[in-house]
């Protein structure tokens, strides 16, 4: 699928875990567990092209892999703050409960 694409500059390797599948367009990788390598069941062949697909639409410019990616920054930052906010919140509400108490 690749070669079709005149995609010449991408590597494919081999990752460790279950569902661990995808491709890094940082270092042009194509990412595929051992089932996916080795064609275990529908899912292990069917995911190597999808992940293929992704590397197309990275040389094409397809928008929403890009959108996306763009987006990860952002999304790490909130994901990794919502724990902070969560427990600011249960600290307000136990100090409003202490003072509704008073």
């Amino acid at each position: 699928m690749l070669r079709d694409n005149g995609i010449y500059d991408v590597r494919i390797t081999q990752v460790d875990g279950t569902l661990t599948d995808h491709y890094n367009p940082a270092d042009k990788t194509v990412n595929l567990s051992e089932m996916c390598i080795t064609g275990g069941g529908v899912s292990g062949s069917c995911s190597g092209p999808r992940v293929a697909g992704h590397a197309v639409q990275h040389k094409m410019a397809y928008t929403p892999p890009k959108m996306r990616s763009a987006l990860v920054p952002a999304v790490q930052v909130c994901s990794n703050s919502s724990i902070f906010s969560a427990a600011g919140m249960l600290f307000v509400m136990v100090l409003f409960s202490t003072i509704k108490a008073l």
